[in-house]
């Protein structure tokens, strides 16, 4: 070890180098599984508050009209449409809640209720 002339030097830098590659290329997968979790997150919250409007709507408490209500500072959009006389669903209104996720992309859920 008398003479190693920067071996240990050179290891080092190898080394460093490495986990720096390492480092680096599990970064924007952690970026990714955070997103993800917040958008599942908020998904959930979207099904959860369409369902609470479809149930009031079904049960007499709430009527069919359009608005727009905030959550934990998440913009909800509720719309309301009939389904066609001629269709399957006559008599039926669905229900919409549009939002933008977390990757600023905009998402509808759907469903159907009637009264």
């Amino acid at each position: 070890m008398r003479n190693s002339r920067g071996y240990i030097y050179l290891e080092m830098l190898a080394a460093f180098s490495v986990c720096c590659f390492i480092a680096l290329s599990v970064l924007p997968i952690l970026e990714l599984v955070v997103t993800e979790r917040n958008n599942a997150m908020q998904r959930m919250k979207a099904h959860h508050l369409l369902y609470e409007k479809l149930q009031a709507y079904m049960e007499g408490e709430s009527e069919a009209v359009d608005e727009t209500f905030v959550v934990n500072d998440m913009t909800y959009k509720m719309t309301w449409e009939p389904f066609l006389p001629s269709s399957d669903f006559s008599g039926m209104m669905r229900g919409c809640i549009e939002y933008e996720n977390y990757g600023e992309r905009d998402e509808m859920i759907c469903d159907a209720a009637k009264r």
